[in-house]
């Protein structure tokens, strides 16, 4: 970490591959994107500070790994890695999934018109909903009875917890991809965005989940 800190600090590149693939991307997306992006250098290139380099160098060594450790943390949890995977990995996708539904059926107000257009209040309750019905199986279908009198509202609350954070994810993604000025994150599962927008609800919401698993001792 000091390392990159060091190198981001002195503006030390290696080779221009990323800035050719970003040039790449930009040549395939519209002009009002083009114009939105960070890496738009039509206008002449644009400077930044040398906290910026470091503050991004930094984001972009800690944002997979360190959420990403999330995931693997709460499988060693008090002998329930079956259910605890579930919980990480397919609850945020039906948290999405209610997203999508409800947004579709029911959305009228806007989240975030700017980063999103498509996101609505609506859909973010259909997400916590969704996510918090997944909960309450998964969960009556791993613990005893006698766990569920004390922990009855657990499900309740990984439900706010992945809808919030999954959506939240969402939303950082789409910034991210605002910033760059790019539609995709990736060429692979096309149709989907790439392999990052399919996992960053996910990973944003694995520390939640994390913690949530370790703090009531389930």
């Amino acid at each position: 970490m000091l390392l990159v800190a060091i190198a981001a600090s002195a503006k030390v590149t290696f080779g221009s591959r990323l800035s050719l693939a970003v040039a790449d991307k930009l040549s395939h997306t519209d002009a009002g994107a083009r114009l939105e992006s960070s890496f738009n250098h039509e206008q002449g290139e644009v400077r930044h500070s040398r906290l910026s380099h470091v503050a991004v160098s930094m984001f972009t060594v800690l944002y997979i790994p360190l959420l990403a450790s999330c995931l693997i943390m709460p499988l060693t949890f008090n002998g329930h890695p079956v259910a605890h995977a579930i919980m990480l990995v397919f609850m945020p996708a039906l948290s999405d999934t209610g997203g999508l539904f409800a947004g579709a059926w029911l959305g009228k107000h806007k989240l975030s018109p700017r980063i999103s257009p498509k996101k609505s209040w609506e859909g973010l309750a259909g997400s916590i909903l969704f996510a918090m019905a997944g909960s309450f199986v998964v969960m009556f279908c791993t613990y005893e009875p006698s766990v569920w009198t004390v922990r009855w509202w657990v499900p309740i609350v990984a439900g706010f917890m992945i809808g919030i954070a999954g959506t939240f994810g969402d939303l950082c993604a789409s910034m991210l991809k605002r910033d760059i000025g790019i539609k995709d994150m990736g060429h692979l599962l096309k149709g989907h965005g790439g392999v990052m927008d399919r996992v960053d609800s996910i990973l944003l919401c694995a520390p939640f989940v994390c913690v949530l698993l370790w703090a009531t001792g389930m």
